[in-house]
């Protein structure tokens, strides 16, 4: 029974995902913002420094890819804003393309990610303190990352999925993600705790 309610979820929130979902771009840390991060994540209004520096470590020994697909952050932004980004990134001769290159889309993304503007920001929903120590780690030419854009309205859960997704403390993630899977033990602590400990925010 928890099989089946996990695989109709599972389903309902990857369909939401595909729907909402438009693409990534490479976005510059200066149009990053985090309030609706701040606000679902009262105890973190300010990055936790020892984070910092255990990414700034990873970076250190495994270099910083933020085009890595599992590496990408999530961030949400309104289908108005979205298109005068891509208008202008076309204008400036950034991206030829109609649709940006995604996950979710069979589409020819050679040319790779356009970079594209939003004045005022777009909100980041998780990946606070890797792009806190990109800002100390990379110099100022490379201080940007690629962000998968989802459409504003999304719902309470596929919210709630992204910003949790990768999220080492999340016995809500963790559990879904066990039941989804079939694979009963992790959820007893035999199986799975090193994948959940080894990713950072």
């Amino acid at each position: 029974m928890q099989q089946a309610q996990a695989h109709v979820e599972d389903l309902r929130l990857d369909t939401e995902r595909r729907l909402t979902c438009k693409g990534s771009a490479l976005v510059r840390f200066e149009y990053l913002n985090w309030n609706v991060y701040i606000r679902r994540n009262k105890s973190k209004k300010r990055p936790d420094p020892e984070r910092i520096e255990r990414v700034k470590r990873i970076f250190r020994r495994e270099g910083c890819l933020p085009r890595h697909v599992e590496h990408h952050i999530p961030a949400v932004i309104d289908q108005r804003r979205l298109d005068a980004a891509l208008e202008d990134a076309r204008r400036k001769g950034r991206w030829k393309g109609i649709t940006l290159p995604s996950n979710y889309a069979t589409i020819n993304s050679q040319d790779g990610y356009p970079e594209l503007e939003f004045p005022g920001g777009i909100e980041c929903l998780r990946g606070r303190h890797r792009i806190e120590a990109g800002k100390v780690w990379l110099p100022p030419t490379e201080k940007w990352w690629i962000v998968d854009l989802y459409l504003s309205g999304i719902s309470y859960e596929l919210e709630t999925l992204l910003v949790e997704e990768y999220a080492r403390d999340s016995p809500k993630v963790r559990n879904f993600l066990c039941i989804a899977s079939g694979a009963w033990d992790c959820r007893r602590g035999f199986i799975g705790q090193d994948y959940f400990n080894k990713r950072d925010n």
